[in-house]
């Protein structure tokens, strides 16, 4: 009679679960060609200390303290505990609901003859309740708040992954600003003793105010040049100390020349593996797994549950006179909930979850596209910064050959004050954009490293 009954019911459910559609597809994406960026595929990744390898004691401090303290990186660590937990929630659903009521009743009565009669009640009961997942919703629900947390920990190594690459990035900004504040020191030094030079030849009468002025005039913009710099090294000594979860107050970097540092030769990644060695892209992968597995939630929230509820105990009532014995209680049931009219709530609801995991999608084949496109980026700038570096450094030869060679001809009176005017203004050029290309040279490298995941790779 019972399956009689049920079948209709399930019938309709079937029928129900068919009218709602396929669901979304997932995205297919397309391999890299064989040649990536007109080289051959390598088998080596950055190390997961890649930093160290520009040799760099101090930025290896900066960098265990930023991973120890940096606010952020606190931050993603306590967001993974929320969705840990949020995992082990919905997995409780898999599982029976058990608890325990007691009750304990002190009770006087007066009987019509006055007799005053004192008795106590004691009830102790066990309760279950177990949703039977027949049609696995629970399960599938159980599975995305699985995806979410997994998804959560990969985020937390994009932030982890983010930090480094800044302490880096900001590290070598500080270091080329240095070199560019000693650069103008050198320059101020031998600026000042040329216009110490011309100021006694004045004197002598062997140089005019003219050439006396013109060299005061480039001194003075090498000087003016310099409370910029300092400020700007000020600033990314700031950034550091925010960086490694510090006040900025107090806070000091020895730092260096740029050009001290170890810059190591390029091996471009395994393109078709690079998916696997980014935290953005597997976040974006895990967090559409977890929109698939609420569109199953959703989908067979049409379908019927089944539910049990049981309870069982004992109960006494202890009068003043005499003692009865337990009584044993004891009650089980089974329940079928079946939606028949909700207004739309469910469509609604499916609806929102179909559009979610196309969002999704879109977003995971945007980090996909991304990704490359960031290798191929770094790619490229870092070998224009290393051609440019060479090119700068020959530069610098020439003008500094230059100066001397203009110095050496206004000494011996062949010319006048403008070749070395113009030579001291190139040696400037020079030297700046020698720096700048070293530093686009390191900072090359760690976009490089970057974009290749940082050493990061896919847990097990």
């Amino acid at each position: 009679m019972r399956w009689r009954c049920l079948a209709p019911l399930l019938a309709a459910s079937v029928l129900a679960g068919c009218a709602l559609g396929p669901r979304p597809e997932a995205p297919v994406v397309a391999p890299p060609a064989a040649g990536w960026n007109g080289q051959a595929d390598a088998a080596e990744w950055p190390a997961a200390d890649w930093w160290k390898v520009f040799g760099s004691p101090e930025l290896d401090q900066l960098i265990a303290t930023a991973q120890a303290h940096n606010d952020d990186l606190a931050a993603g660590q306590a967001m993974l505990r929320q969705a840990d937990a949020q995992a082990r929630i919905a997995g409780a659903a898999l599982l029976p609901t058990v608890g325990l009521a007691s009750l304990t009743e002190d009770t006087r009565k007066i009987s019509p003859t006055g007799q005053i009669r004192r008795y106590g009640t004691l009830n102790g009961v066990f309760s279950a309740s177990y949703e039977v997942d027949v049609w696995g919703k629970n399960h599938d629900a159980h599975s995305s708040a699985i995806a979410t947390a997994q998804a959560a920990s990969y985020q937390l190594a994009v932030i982890r992954t983010t930090i480094v690459a800044s302490v880096a990035s900001t590290y070598f900004n500080l270091l080329a600003t240095q070199d560019n504040i000693a650069s103008l020191h050198q320059q101020l030094a031998d600026g000042q003793a040329i216009l110490n030079g011309l100021i006694r030849q004045q004197r002598q009468g062997l140089v005019t105010g003219l050439q006396v002025a013109q060299q005061q005039a480039l001194v003075e913009q090498v000087a003016a040049s310099l409370p910029p710099l300092e400020a700007q090294r000020a600033h990314l000594v700031d950034a550091l100390a925010l960086l490694t979860g510090h006040n900025p107050e107090g806070f000091s970097v020895k730092g260096g020349s740029l050009a001290s540092l170890a810059l190591p030769p390029v091996t471009a990644g395994v393109p078709s593996a690079l998916l696997v060695h980014r935290p953005d892209v597997q976040a974006a992968e895990r967090a559409l797994a977890a929109a698939g597995a609420n569109i199953s939630v959703a989908r067979k929230a049409f379908l019927p549950s089944f539910g049990l509820t049981g309870s069982g105990g004992v109960g006494s009532v202890a009068l003043a006179s005499a003692m009865a014995g337990p009584a044993s209680v004891f009650d089980m049931g089974l329940n079928v909930l079946q939606p028949i009219f909700d207004g739309g709530r469910l469509h609604g609801q499916l609806e929102a979850v179909n559009g979610r995991y196309q969002e999704l999608a879109a977003d995971y084949l945007k980090a996909v596209h991304q990704a490359y496109g960031d290798v191929e980026d770094a790619l490229v700038t870092e070998q224009g910064a290393r051609h440019q570096f060479d090119r700068e450094a020959n530069a610098v030869q020439s003008a500094r050959q230059a100066l001397a060679m203009a110095r050496a001809g206004y000494g011996a009176g062949t010319t006048d004050m403008l070749p070395v005017l113009a030579a001291q203004q190139a040696l400037a050029l020079a030297d700046t954009q020698q720096i700048q290309a070293n530093l686009g040279r390191a900072q090359g490298l760690v976009d490089l490293y970057k974009a290749l995941g940082c050493g990061w790779t896919l847990p097990s």
